[in-house]
């Protein structure tokens, strides 16, 4: 059984950066299903005008859009990590550089079996 869910991630290693959520399926170990990309928000919750679409792909690249050419391609392993309240995940910038960003809040969308 799948649950599709909203996974709500908050930034760790710096105050300045901005909240991650991202919508997926969960298998019953409570990690990424499927090999399709996952797609989600980015930016300032208090704003939500600033908030601008991601693309995470399969192989962890985040995709921040052509309109961040100069940060456009991060990477992840939030597709290696059980999801849970508490969990960290990492993202690291162009420049390898890692940022933590803990699970917040996980909001279920629906079930479906298959």
């Amino acid at each position: 059984m799948l649950k599709h869910v909203r996974i709500f991630l908050d930034p760790k290693s710096r105050e300045d950066m901005d909240p991650i959520c991202v919508d997926a399926a969960l298998n019953e170990q409570q990690k990424i299903a499927g090999k399709w990309f996952i797609f989600g928000l980015s930016g300032n919750t208090d704003d939500k005008s600033t908030w601008y679409p991601i693309v995470c792909r399969i192989d962890g690249t985040i995709d921040f859009g052509a309109g961040y050419e100069d940060e456009r391609w991060w990477t992840t392993n939030i597709r290696e990590k059980t999801i849970q309240v508490g969990s960290l995940v990492s993202v690291w910038d162009e420049s390898e550089q890692e940022f933590l960003f803990q699970v917040a809040k996980i909001q279920e969308l629906s079930e479906t079996s298959g």
